[in-house]
């Protein structure tokens, strides 16, 4: 989560009943994005990773982002405090 080149604000995602306790984390790296809106299309590599960067730049930037994004930081300090 948290794509983009800074990597303070990265945290893994968390799968199973155990969250908080520092296990179940994974990191999800996304090669490949089949879009069906506004038309078919397949991103990789380099192309999949700038659309992902734009789009997470975008929701950061948003006004939901300003009142998400903080929170979001917070839990990621959070979790990383906790490995």
């Amino acid at each position: 989560m948290g794509l983009g080149p800074d990597e303070t604000v990265r945290f893994d995602l968390r799968l199973g009943g155990v969250k908080y306790d520092g296990q179940g984390g994974v990191r999800v790296t996304p090669e490949e994005i089949r879009l069906a809106t506004p038309r078919a299309l397949t991103l990789r590599g380099a192309d999949c990773k700038e659309r992902c960067e734009r789009w997470m730049r975008h929701a950061q930037q948003s006004a939901w982002g300003s009142t998400f994004w903080p929170v979001l930081k917070e839990l990621a300090d959070a979790l990383q405090d906790s490995d």
